[in-house]
């Protein structure tokens, strides 16, 4: 969990919060809107932009292996699948990664 002392301590003293969406994109956080969410933060402003795709649907047709493209952390996980339909795990190729 995220130490808030210091953005309570910005807010209290007059502060307001902006959380950048655009990087994460939103939707990405499977149980929550933004990443914002993930650590109880309920911020004044939330920018959202032309990442709210996140590049997903390009890459799932680009390359079919990718079942899925989620993000948190570092903000990119890449499901690697052998059948969309199924998605059995694709352990070869992501053994070679």
């Amino acid at each position: 969990m995220l130490d808030l002392r210091g953005i309570n301590f910005y807010l209290n003293a007059g502060g307001i919060c902006i959380a950048n969406e655009v990087q994460i994109g939103f939707g990405c956080m499977r149980a929550h809107f933004g990443g914002f969410e993930t650590n109880s933060v309920l911020p004044d402003i939330v920018t959202l932009g032309k990442s709210m795709g996140n590049g997903i649907p390009c890459l799932l047709r680009k390359y079919p292996i990718i079942g899925n493209v989620c993000g948190r952390g570092l903000f990119i996980s890449v499901e690697l699948v052998r059948d969309l339909e199924t998605l059995e795990p694709e352990t070869t190729e992501a053994d070679l990664l």
